[in-house]
């Protein structure tokens, strides 16, 4: 049986952490793990996870040096599990503030990936994101412009536990550690499955920590895009001035206006 482990990192999270839990504590599939490293709340986010804690499979606060070793933590409890029971896990980082879709996604994905002969080591799903302009679906890309463009999500992407025990979180990024692992681990050869029939996660955007921080969100990706050998001349200062423009139409178009040009941009492009 395909087992998962869905590790949510958490911090000050009180206002969003209890539709993440139940997303996941809701789900149908029986074979779980769920998992939550919490950065030492003081805002209510440990009652919240302590109401749920006997549903956890682990669960700690304490402080970090941020999210990715946060992340860190998590894929190195979920091979202790591993290590433990000799059973395979793919794993899942879903955000405090985002969710997982209906009931029976990860049931549904287990028997796409029973059926997979390749026997994936990383697999790539669908996900919904939701601006403040509407609600739409996105797909994973092609693949082969990984190395140079985020073309996947990194909340509707699985990744065998031992894969990333092998692969960690590099903490010298605050905001690309996602990209920058993915990336290496199809750089490196390892077998990706895209499932866009799949749709895993329902997420916010325009509120996580990259969408507030996106300058340097766009350095540190093009810092990954240097190491992996695929940085192009002029590339970095057009997409700044892409997202200038974009914030710039916002404030200055009526809103009706704005909504409806983004909402058909975003149905065209991946997030702005």
């Amino acid at each position: 049986m395909i087992r998962f482990a869905i590790v949510t990192v958490s911090f000050n999270a009180a206002d969003c952490l209890e539709k993440t839990i139940k997303s996941v504590l809701r789900q149908s599939y029986p074979a779980v793990d769920y998992l939550i490293i919490d950065g030492g709340s003081n805002d209510g986010t440990q009652e919240i996870i302590g109401r749920y804690a006997d549903r956890l499979t682990y669960w700690v606060s304490e402080r970090d040096r941020g999210i990715y070793d946060g992340m860190n933590k998590g894929i190195a409890k979920v091979n202790e599990l591993i290590e433990k029971d000799g059973t395979e896990r793919y794993v899942l980082m879903l955000n405090a503030d985002d969710s997982l879709i209906g009931t029976d996604v990860l049931a549904k994905l287990a028997a796409k990936i029973e059926q997979d002969k390749r026997n994936p080591d990383v697999v790539c799903c669908s996900w919904m994101i939701h601006p403040e302009h509407g609600t739409y679906l996105q797909s994973p890309g092609d693949l082969t412009q990984l190395p140079h463009r985020y073309v996947i999500c990194h909340q509707a992407t699985f990744v065998k536990g031992s894969v990333l025990a092998s692969r960690p979180f590099d903490l010298k990024y605050r905001l690309a550690g996602d990209f920058d692992q993915l990336s290496q681990l199809y750089i490196s050869g390892y077998k990706f499955a895209v499932y866009p029939d799949i749709v895993v996660s329902d997420m916010i955007l325009n509120e996580g920590a990259t969408e507030r921080n996106w300058r340097a969100s766009v350095r540190e990706g093009f810092e990954v895009v240097k190491c992996n050998g695929q940085y192009r001349m002029g590339a970095e200062s057009w997409l700044v001035f892409r997202k200038t423009t974009v914030r710039l139409i916002k404030r200055l178009l009526p809103r009706k206006v704005s909504d409806a040009f983004f909402g058909w941009l975003a149905r065209h492009y991946k997030a702005m």
